[in-house]
């Protein structure tokens, strides 16, 4: 992987590594192995989803504070998945100021590396700081931040992994998607919401098994504001928030000792969506937390996809919430060619009243439903898309 040399240094105590310490982002004890090396390049697909539109370049940005082998791993992934595919270069730091305008232009995407920080845009050393040099880092720092949302919203993109949403930072938070507010730990199963889904499509419609710590939101509704891609398999696993879970064991924060049982009780176990922010596009995965979870095939294909969305490659739907009314329904889809707005409204209208809930509609191969749950607003959308 190549090491990305910083461009800008305005503070010296904070300035980074040169870049032939680059490598040192993780705990310098912790290498990846030979062994985990290769499998990792054995699991890789061999070739991009969609070819690239022109040569792209990926930050890859990480840090290793609480997980020392998921960062290197995941490093190592990233660096090895552009290689073999010629998706993207693949560029590492761990240096903030990566993050200045005039550094940041350079890349089409970010990946953030489990950067499970309260505030992964200080300086690794800001604890050992003076208190003037603290307060200039400080400082810089809300420039950083801006400077990413900024990238994003302006149409670039960004993916994270795993730990990518641990953090105080609620901007930064609200781009990704959402808080995580608890762990699944164990052996799960997960599945594609939407077998079809650009990035769920090399999945091949199949659900999947694999020892990780998946995150889990507390809030009620998570899902507004993102198209969701992946879940916990339940038809295949017993529900985390059921006491007798098959080995599963569920943590929550800011619960105390004693765990919270019942953290999910519609049995909603998101883990990866895709969504919009400003013009710019935003994949999560909380996949990967476990070493072994960067040569698991399925893991890699899925995250290849999700890169390349962020990249600008891949087109997909990122408009929420359309697979999670088609998956509330469970079969209960109507299919129309065409018809005008009136017509439709006034149909759905009767269907509504005998099933008492949302309607969904194939039309012209594709979702298209009311963001609002409405009738109207679901004729406006249908209007909107074409006719």
């Amino acid at each position: 992987m190549r090491y990305v040399v910083i461009l800008a240094i305005s503070l010296a105590t904070s300035a980074a590594p040169a870049a032939e310490k680059a490598q040192n982002f993780w705990d310098p004890n912790y290498v990846v192995s030979e062994t985990t090396a290769r499998a990792i390049d054995e699991a890789l697909p061999d070739k991009p989803v969609v070819a690239p539109a022109r040569p792209r370049k990926l930050l890859v940005y990480g840090r290793v504070p609480t997980h020392p082998g998921s960062v290197a791993c995941c490093f190592k992934a990233i660096e090895a998945m552009g290689n073999k595919t010629g998706a993207f270069e693949a560029v590492a730091s761990g240096d903030p100021l990566v993050f200045l305008p005039e550094n940041l232009q350079q890349f089409d995407a970010v990946l953030m590396n489990n950067t499970h920080e309260s505030h992964p845009m200080l300086p690794v050393n800001f604890k050992t700081l003076s208190d003037e040099q603290k307060a200039a880092a400080s400082q810089r720092e809300a420039m950083l931040q801006k400077s990413l949302l900024d990238f994003v919203a302006g149409g670039k993109g960004i993916a994270g992994i795993h730990g990518a949403v641990a953090t105080g930072w609620a901007e930064y938070l609200e781009m990704m998607g959402g808080p995580f507010g608890g762990h699944v730990t164990g052996q799960v199963w997960v599945k594609p919401v939407e077998p079809e889904h650009p990035v769920c499509a090399p999945l091949n419609g199949e659900s999947f098994q694999l020892f990780d710590e998946i995150y889990v939101s507390k809030a009620p509704d998570f899902r507004k504001g993102l198209r969701v891609l992946l879940t916990l398999d339940l038809e295949k696993m017993a529900d985390p928030s059921k006491r007798r879970n098959g080995g599963v064991r569920v943590e929550i924060y800011g619960g105390g000792a004693t765990p919270d049982l019942s953290i999910r009780e519609d049995g909603d176990y998101v883990i990866s969506w895709v969504r919009r922010y400003g013009k710019g596009r935003v994949f999560y995965c909380s996949l990967g937390h476990e070493p072994s979870s960067y040569y698991n095939p399925h893991v890699l294909r899925h995250y290849l996809a999700g890169i390349q969305f962020a990249l600008g490659d891949l087109e997909a739907d990122a408009v929420a919430g359309a697979n999670a009314v088609a998956e509330a329904l469970r079969g209960h889809i109507t299919s129309i060619a065409s018809e005008s707005s009136v017509d439709r409204l006034a149909r759905h209208k009767k269907i509504a009243q005998r099933r008492s809930g949302p309607i969904v509609i194939i039309h012209r191969g594709a979702w298209a439903l009311a963001p609002e749950n409405t009738l109207e607003a679901y004729a406006a959308a249908m209007d909107q898309a074409g006719k």
